[in-house]
């Protein structure tokens, strides 16, 4: 008898949980959505701004203290992106057709992102130049990281409103700034 209550509670639970929906996301307002995107940009911005002076105060006579800076740089730019993931993630999903791709593609942009500075900070890592050359070669690694564009990453979700998405993106001249590399 205690086993049978036992499973009708479990199996009460499955069903509960079940009936929550596919992955959670609340569903917005895509304009809404946007808004809590830019916002949360807005945070990223800042935190990377911040990082790229740190970097850019640094002498360029001395190639180490400037690889330790771009080291100092992928570590405060990484976790500022961590930061717009979670942000990103709490705004839900817009709720426009594709929806779900289109927060996901957000997730992606991040991702691609920190794979940059990764890929960054092993190029970073190999270089054996000394002195002013180390310094011309970090510069270079620097200034030459490649760029997420989240406008490209929206349009090859399919998503039937991910145009819609961009436009409202756009609005926000910052915001388009950031994320869409073109």
């Amino acid at each position: 008898m205690l086993r049978r209550l036992f499973l009708l509670h479990v199996l009460g639970a499955a069903v509960l949980v079940a009936s929550c929906g596919s992955d959670g996301a609340e569903k917005v307002d895509a304009e809404d959505w946007v808004d809590d995107i830019c916002d949360a940009v807005e945070d990223l911005d800042e935190a990377e701004f911040e990082a790229f002076d740190d970097y850019d105060a640094v002498s360029g006579d001395d190639g180490e203290d400037l690889r330790e800076a771009f080291y100092d740089y992928v570590d405060d730019y990484g976790d500022a992106l961590d930061e717009f993931a979670a942000e990103a993630k709490d705004a839900g999903q817009p709720d426009v057709r594709g929806g779900d791709a289109i927060a996901r593609a957000v997730q992606d942009w991040v991702a691609e992102e920190k794979d940059n500075l990764a890929r960054g900070e092993r190029r970073v890592k190999a270089l054996d130049e000394k002195n002013e050359e180390l310094v011309a070669a970090v510069d270079d690694e620097f200034f030459g990281m490649d760029l997420a564009d989240l406008a490209e990453m929206l349009e090859d979700t399919g998503a039937a409103d991910a145009d819609d998405i961009i436009e409202l993106i756009d609005e926000d001249e910052n915001c388009a700034g950031f994320l869409f590399a073109s």
